[in-house]
């Protein structure tokens, strides 16, 4: 179930800490899938058969191959 499925009816709820809490969600969700976007953007622009590897918040490595016209 996507999280925008839950959270979005919830922004309606007249309690402000449930609506509140809701739009952090939301929000968070919505800058993790623009972040994702850019890194697709990026390695469309790389090398055929380009790895990427993420390993936490603070790390990601990019593994490019050695012989592209091979």
């Amino acid at each position: 179930m996507s999280i925008a499925i839950v959270a979005t009816p919830l922004l309606a709820v007249p309690v402000p800490s449930i609506a509140v809490t809701a739009y952090m969600v939301l929000v968070i969700n919505t800058t993790g899938a623009v972040g994702d976007l850019y890194i697709i953007w990026c390695l469309r622009r790389m090398p055929e058969g380009t790895l990427l590897y993420d390993v936490d918040l603070r790390h990601m490595y990019v593994f490019e191959p050695l012989d592209v016209g091979e």
